[in-house]
């Protein structure tokens, strides 16, 4: 099969034919498709800059969220969270092991079901999911239930990072495609600048509710988090 490109150069501009392509089957038997742009380059960016306001945020506060996994556990430590569950810090870091081990089991699984079910079905219940993972967290009370939600929170952010590319591009061009993933990685060093400020008010909660600090600091990062997602 052989394709070739052609223009309608008699078109009126409002009604231009912007591609034309023939292809040609095995039996030579010409067969023509076209695309017809009936909009202007206003109705267009205003189109992009709304699918701008409501995308990227959304998917940024989600990476927003998985790079606090990553970190809010040192926050933790500086509390009482190895007194409360009777473990050390050795044990405190095999959560944070299984936590990476179960984002690497459902990378791929994770991306097969998003190409099933469509992007946005997909990571909307990943973050919901890992949400309410997230914010059970502070109220473990005991080492094995520490390792489970650590290792659950890690299988349901598996997949989070190429899904939400991949959704970009299904909804901007190649050239417009760049700039976006630059804002939706702006989730991921927002999160690295304000986690040890955040966590470090959240730990003055300490006592308060009879919840120690660290309680607080999972409490209070994933429930707004959650409720927004």
């Amino acid at each position: 099969m052989t394709v070739g490109t052609q223009y309608d150069r008699g078109a009126l501009p409002s009604e231009k034919k912007i591609l034309d392509e023939v292809y040609t089957d095995d039996n030579d038997n010409d067969v023509a498709s076209e695309i017809v742009k009936d909009w202007d380059d206003k109705e267009e960016a205003r189109v992009r800059m709304k699918i701008d306001l409501i995308l990227i945020p959304i998917l940024a506060l989600g990476f927003f969220g998985l790079q606090i996994d990553r970190g809010n556990i040192s926050a933790a430590l500086t509390s009482t969270i190895t007194e409360d569950l009777g473990i050390t810090t050795n044990q405190v870091n095999i959560g944070t092991q299984l936590l990476s081990a179960g984002i690497v089991i459902t990378e791929i699984p994770s991306n097969i079901i998003l190409q099933r079910v469509g992007p946005q079905v997909w990571l909307s219940a990943q973050l919901v999911a890992w949400g309410l993972v997230g914010t059970f967290q502070a109220f473990v009370k005991s080492y094995p239930a520490f390792l489970a939600t650590r290792l659950l929170l890690g299988m349901l952010e598996g997949g989070y990072i190429p899904g939400a590319l991949y959704y970009l591009s299904t909804w901007y061009k190649r050239d417009e495609t760049s700039f976006r993933t630059t804002l939706f990685f702006y989730g991921q060093m927002f999160a690295g600048a304000t986690s040890s400020l955040i966590s470090a008010g959240l730990l003055k909660l300490s006592g308060t509710g009879g919840l120690a600090g660290w309680r607080w600091i999972f409490l209070g990062m994933y429930f707004p988090y959650f409720q927004r997602a």
